[in-house]
């Protein structure tokens, strides 16, 4: 049986875990968890151009709060 790591080139720790090509193993930016990822996918990764939930939930929530506010306020008048 083959081993993983035998046609793994040398300077490589692993597959990237998005496009499958050779990487190196880093820490998450924003999780704490560890992973494979190319170069390309990596500098992707911490750009920062992502997103979770709450980034879209807490603005939401704020707009929808403000909105029944001055809905309120309106129909007092």
């Amino acid at each position: 049986m083959k081993s993983f790591f035998e046609g793994l080139p040398k300077g490589y720790c692993g597959i990237c875990e998005v496009c499958g090509k050779w990487g190196h193993t880093h820490a998450h930016p924003t999780l704490p968890t560890t992973g494979a990822w190319c170069d390309e996918h990596y500098q992707a990764l911490c750009s920062g151009k992502h997103f979770n939930v709450i980034d879209i939930i807490a603005p939401l929530f704020i707009v929808i709060m403000v909105s029944i506010i001055i809905y309120q306020i309106i129909m007092l008048f």
